[in-house]
């Protein structure tokens, strides 16, 4: 695979705020590769990734992230730790690199969808992620300069009633099809928490990004062609 230069970052936490709610879990299974359609790297002229691969990037490091060049890509993630639910302000929350291209959500109960919509990351830094004093996350080169944003997306699955059971989601980060709007970046998707569940998670490990997030110089700002 593809040697990928690695930037140095700081700490991310499971306690950063999700709007006015707190992060309790984040998705930590990739559901059968049977779900998932399209073929996933980490850059647009990488190497495909295994389902192992992939399954790695996106249920346990946030210093790394997927993206697709198919028309038609997504992939399932569940929550196989926790009882994730529905409740009052912010359910779930996507975590992303840079800004300014759309994802697609769709969110099952039992094999029921209870959610379908087009989320956008907005170009103007607004969605940037913030750690638990209040400061941006960003990623950072070797001189200490930020050189990406984190970016998270909170989203209140409106019109659902609280305690409804959240059994996966589904992530739509293709780049031709209804959940992508042509002309915008590609989707560069890093992982997915949620806030509500039925019991109090046991105590989890800082998430840290030590490990650094890779990036080229096309990240989150590329247009496609």
């Amino acid at each position: 695979m593809r040697k990928l230069l690695f930037l140095t970052v700081g700490i991310f936490a499971l306690s950063i705020p999700a709007q006015a709610d707190t992060l309790n879990v984040f998705a930590d299974e990739l559901m059968p590769m049977s779900t998932t359609s399209g073929i996933f790297k980490t850059s647009p002229t990488g190497s495909a990734l295994t389902s192992t691969e992939l399954a790695n990037i996106v249920t346990s490091d946030p210093g790394t992230f997927v993206l697709s060049t198919s028309d038609t890509a997504f992939f399932d993630l569940g929550f196989s730790s926790n009882n994730v639910i529905t409740g009052a302000g912010a359910d779930l929350v996507i975590y992303t690199v840079g800004n300014d291209y759309n994802f697609g959500l769709q969110v099952f109960s039992g094999t029921s969808m209870i959610s379908d919509y087009l989320y956008n990351v907005p170009a103007d830094g607004s969605s940037t992620a913030k750690d638990a004093a209040g400061n941006d996350l960003c990623v950072k080169n070797s001189a200490g300069i930020c050189a990406a944003a984190l970016s998270n997306t909170s989203i209140d699955l409106l019109g659902i009633a609280d305690s409804t059971k959240i059994d996966y989601i589904r992530l739509f980060i293709g780049t031709n099809n209804t959940k992508f709007k042509p002309g915008d970046a590609y989707p560069l998707f890093s992982l997915a928490g949620a806030v509500h569940t039925t019991a109090v998670p046991l105590p989890l490990p800082a998430l840290l990004f030590s490990s650094g997030l890779a990036l080229l110089g096309w990240i989150g700002r590329r247009k496609v062609t």
